[in-house]
């Protein structure tokens, strides 16, 4: 069974980052980045793991919500 590979954007979005931060950490070589024929870049869950630690970011629980500390008054 293959894996799902991930592109820019979806890495981004699970993140909470910019496609863009993303594509440079590809470019720079901190994340493992898989090309396709048309040079198209698509990322591996182990890969986003490892970027996740990287970028310092936690795992965020898809059930909690998008409350991030901030009380409406």
């Amino acid at each position: 069974m293959r894996k799902k590979l991930l592109w820019p954007g979806e890495v981004a979005r699970e993140l909470g980052v910019s496609a863009a931060t993303v594509r440079r950490h590809a470019d720079a070589g901190v994340v493992e980045v898989i090309c396709d024929a048309k040079g198209r870049r698509h990322f591996r869950p182990e890969a986003v793991e490892v970027l996740r630690k990287r970028l310092g970011l936690e795992e965020v629980n898809e059930g909690a919500g998008a409350h991030h500390g901030q009380d409406k008054i």
